[in-house]
């Protein structure tokens, strides 16, 4: 199965010291960007990569976007299978959301504190994903994630915190859930964080394939019109919740 690494661009960005949940979770703009784990961590590795936190007056919000250079896929995969190497803490059950296009970061540039508030409501996996340290996380990704990868030449996605951050849940009490990774930066191969997946065959290619299939057996086809195939949504607006809806 080909492999797609993702950019040495990926970034903890961190929105803390806000005295309300809504105000951490809505903010505009994270309070610092970690680039690719260092200088502020460290070794290209994190174990707050993902975060949500409440000492009792303050709430902590880490959210980590990544960005994946799929310009060479002009097929919707048949499968593909996010891969990130868990370090040190998983206390924290992760989704995997789109970022939307207009956030500065890219493959060639590390996020930005305004980035925090690029993330948007579409799902690339299922939600409250259990984190393992010491192994890679295999996250299947779902079909708007593979649509995106056939789509888009660049594609944007954040680690979240399901229970709380992506749900929009206030904790209410005192927590610290944590999840942490290695980065596309680190020395070792072994451990950076990329996505295996099975290609996928066009349209074009399937129609041919069964119309031949139907012929050898002596039957007939219908045309198709590619007239009635409905355009994708594009855009997206911002939603109340800080995060923003699309055509997915």
């Amino acid at each position: 199965m080909p492999n797609i690494n993702a950019a040495a661009t990926d970034t903890t960005l961190i929105a803390t010291e806000h005295s309300t949940w809504s105000a951490a979770r809505g903010a505009s703009s994270a309070n610092t960007a970690v680039p690719d784990a260092a200088p502020f961590f460290g070794s290209d590795r994190a174990n707050i990569a993902v975060r949500v936190g409440f000492d009792g007056s303050e709430y902590t919000i880490n959210r980590t976007m990544m960005a994946f250079d799929v310009s060479g896929i002009s097929q919707v995969p048949a499968s593909a299978t996010l891969k990130i190497y868990g370090f040190q803490l998983a206390s924290s059950d992760v989704v995997i959301i789109k970022v939307d296009d207009s956030a500065t970061g890219n493959t060639s540039s590390n996020f930005v504190v305004g980035d925090y508030s690029k993330v948007t409501a579409t799902k690339y996996s299922a939600e409250n994903l259990s984190w393992q340290v010491g192994q890679y996380n295999e996250i299947p990704l779902n079909l708007a994630c593979r649509a995106a990868i056939q789509t888009q030449s660049t594609l944007k996605m954040a680690i979240v915190n399901s229970t709380y951050d992506f749900s929009n849940s206030d904790p209410g009490t005192t927590i610290n859930h944590r999840a942490g990774m290695y980065f596309a930066g680190f020395s070792d191969a072994n451990f950076r964080p990329f996505i295996s997946y099975v290609e996928g065959v066009s349209t074009v290619e399937e129609l041919i394939r069964k119309r031949r299939r139907v012929r050898s057996r002596g039957g007939t086809t219908r045309g198709f019109s590619v007239s009635r195939v409905a355009a994708p949504p594009s855009g997206g607006k911002v939603v109340s919740n800080g995060y923003k809806t699309d055509g997915y």
